[in-house]
């Protein structure tokens, strides 16, 4: 099954501001090579088969997904509703070898194929295409863009963007905190203009 026959827009429906995709990556170029075999089977749209179990979700991807189907079904809403005003968040979730940085993009972008390219690259672009076609629109808008790069790992919240990430030997540790207006906070990031 191949995902990129009909269009889905995960964010239609009911009013939930909560989606989850799953995605089954393509074995790697050396699990081919070891003749690895998926263990992630993908029943339709929006279930997948893990052994004997069977999980639901708002929507599947399998291992012949293109990355541009999933950003425009998962992602580009996203994107569009940040440059009107609202939060959002994109989180890659799962164990070592899942696929979370072949599906988010962070590798260097230089050394992947546009095609091949994943979330975050795919995301900045579009920031700023939307951005340049709002301001040809209206000469007087200005945007002010704020960004922040973090890494969740073993529950240790590392900073991508700070160029010395160790003090003293240690790796600098941030803190999770709520702000005055309830907001949560990452005490210590570094954000860039």
């Amino acid at each position: 099954m191949n995902n990129g026959g009909g269009r889905v827009n995960i964010w239609d429906g009911d009013a939930h501001s909560v989606r989850v995709a799953v995605r089954a990556r393509p074995l790697s170029a050396r699990e081919k090579v070891d003749d690895a075999t998926e263990c992630v089977q993908t029943i339709d749209r929006e279930q997948i088969k893990l052994g004997s179990k069977y999980f639901t979700f708002d929507v599947v991807y399998d291992n012949d997904s293109r990355q541009e189907i999933i950003y425009d079904e998962c992602v580009s809403e996203l994107v569009k509703s940040c440059l009107g005003g609202y939060n959002a968040t994109i989180l890659a979730y799962g164990q070592t070898g899942s696929g979370k940085t072949f599906t988010m993009g962070s590798t260097s972008v230089g050394a992947v194929l546009e095609e091949e390219q994943g979330i975050i690259p795919r995301a900045i672009r579009q920031i700023f295409d939307e951005m340049t076609e709002k301001q040809q629109q209206n000469d007087s808008l200005n945007f002010k863009l704020h960004v922040s790069f973090l890494e969740i790992y073993n529950e240790e919240i590392k900073d991508l963007l700070d160029t010395q990430p160790r003090v003293n030997g240690k790796n600098k540790h941030l803190n999770l905190r709520e702000g005055p207006n309830g907001s949560i906070q990452v005490m210590g990031v570094s954000e860039e203009q």
